[in-house]
């Protein structure tokens, strides 16, 4: 008996060394901080900022303008509502999503490049944007090097935010940055 206890003590110590576990050490968390981007401010058009163009050179003509685009806005999740049938017979079950704050910044430039600063991605994303036919702007790997639709909102029927932007799956409402 006196050898069984010995055999164990000895596999005990050298399972004890041989499988020894450092603690692992962990840094502070610290809380991501967005960067600022300076809002974009077009000049006042006056006599000194005259643009000729020659509609004989010119051969789409886009009568959709963009000009709400130029601006940098703050991006929040929009609250959305859903219904799901209730256990009991003729009732239903109303869920409500208030939205949340993202601290995300985009600003379109009329020069064809963004900057997005994503909360998302932790960091502050430049690329180049294109006008679509429809009056839309897609945004060229954006956010998860992601292609968005960034379009102007109906205030008429949305009732929150100055434009949309969307990948097909997450959606974004944006307020213009005074």
């Amino acid at each position: 008996m006196k050898k069984l206890f010995s055999v164990l003590v000895l596999i005990y110590l050298v399972s004890s060394t041989a499988f020894a576990i450092d603690t692992y050490k962990a840094k502070e968390i610290e809380p991501y901080k967005p960067h600022d981007i300076k809002p974009y401010r077009a000049h006042e058009a006056g006599a000194d900022n005259k643009v000729e163009l020659n509609p004989q050179k010119t051969q789409e003509t886009n009568t959709t303008s963009l000009d709400y685009a130029f601006h940098s806005f703050r991006l929040r999740l929009p609250g959305g509502t859903y219904v799901t049938p209730s256990s009991q017979p003729g009732y239903d079950i109303l869920h409500v999503s208030p939205g949340a704050i993202t601290d995300s910044v985009i600003q379109i430039n009329p020069n064809g490049q963004y900057v997005w600063n994503s909360k998302w991605d932790k960091k502050i994303i430049r690329g180049n944007w294109k006008q679509e036919k429809t009056g839309t702007i897609t945004i060229i790997n954006g956010q998860g090097n992601k292609n968005w639709r960034f379009q102007k909102t109906n205030k008429r029927t949305n009732n929150d935010g100055d434009i949309f932007v969307d990948d097909g799956y997450i959606s974004y409402v944006g307020d213009v940055i005074p």
